[in-house]
């Protein structure tokens, strides 16, 4: 191996972090190479250093100020329209509110006594119209022509 691979791993060497095919390829380049064996020989004494140094325990206050900025941030770029859904109530009252305007106006439209939607009183006249409109190409309308033809078998009684 060359001694850029080596560098790249001695760190994990010096703690024992390398599989055992991985130590022996490094143990042997470190026999032949000074210069590799020299920063692991510094790396070690970084870790003696560290090792002694004794933790400090970080303000009180740094946690809830991390927070609040990382707040701040998402309230910049959150917009105002998808704050309203990341309060839990706030959903769930949106949703209950638009549930009961859909039932409102189930219950307001009005309907015949049979469950299907009141015909208009010149419907009849309204198809006329639409008929002779499209004179030119009847049956483009496939919609109309079948509202026509629906409204027609209605009309007639059958004995």
């Amino acid at each position: 191996m060359e001694c850029t691979q080596i560098k790249a791993k001695l760190a994990d060497y010096s703690v024992g972090l390398l599989g055992e095919r991985e130590s022996k390829l490094v143990e042997a380049h470190l026999a032949q190479c000074p210069s590799c064996a020299a920063e692991l020989r510094a790396l070690e004494r970084v870790d003696r250093v560290l090792k002694a140094v004794e933790p400090e325990e970080p303000p009180a206050h740094l946690w809830h100020s991390i927070r609040a900025r990382i707040e701040a941030e998402h309230r910049r770029a959150t917009p105002s329209w998808r704050r309203w859904f990341a309060v839990p109530r706030l959903a769930l009252g949106s949703a209950a509110a638009a549930a009961a305007l859909v039932a409102i106006a189930y219950f307001i439209v009005p309907r015949s006594p049979d469950g299907e939607a009141p015909q208009h009183e010149n419907a009849e006249q309204l198809m006329h119209t639409h008929q002779m409109m499209s004179w030119g190409d009847p049956l483009s309308d496939k919609a109309a022509l079948g509202v026509i033809l629906a409204s027609r078998s209605r009309l007639q009684e059958v004995p």
